[in-house]
């Protein structure tokens, strides 16, 4: 998902790894799941205005 999302560029993959610790942090997990990346890049697409 990640990859699908940042084409390798390591500055995106860092800034969604970032924003998926966050969001596992705020919600008390100590591992980062695939919904916490599923719901940054959920976030991100509707920030830019692209979410269907």
């Amino acid at each position: 998902m990640i990859y699908s999302a940042t084409q390798g560029i390591p500055r995106p993959i860092n800034h969604i790894c970032s924003l998926a610790m966050y969001d596992a942090g705020c919600k008390g997990n100590d591992v980062i799941e695939e919904s916490h990346i599923s719901r940054v890049l959920a976030d991100m697409e509707h920030q830019r205005g692209t979410a269907g």
